[in-house]
């Protein structure tokens, strides 16, 4: 419940992480999410299992470069997000 922020460099990551839609169930207090790689890569390391997995409401940053999907979970509420990247 303590973690604030999440930053994840995705070329450095040696394989695929799979992740499944309650992998930020107990990160109540998240405020930014950042998913980033190089500019040329079009692929990302990270595998969503769901496509409505759960993201807090607190969040009011989200980037994620090669998001895997399209489009924000149905179940996100966006009332404190300021950028969406």
């Amino acid at each position: 419940d303590e973690i604030e922020g999440v930053t994840l460099h995705m070329c450095e990551m040696p394989g695929v992480l799979a992740m499944d839609e309650s992998v930020f169930n107990v990160m109540h207090n998240l405020k930014f999410l950042k998913f980033f790689q190089h500019l040329g890569d079009a692929n990302s390391n990270v595998q969503l299992r769901s496509y409505d997995f759960y993201l807090p409401h607190n969040l009011r940053l989200l980037h994620w470069d090669a998001y895997p999907l399209k489009r924000l979970p149905s179940r996100f509420r966006q009332n404190h997000l300021v950028e969406l990247n």
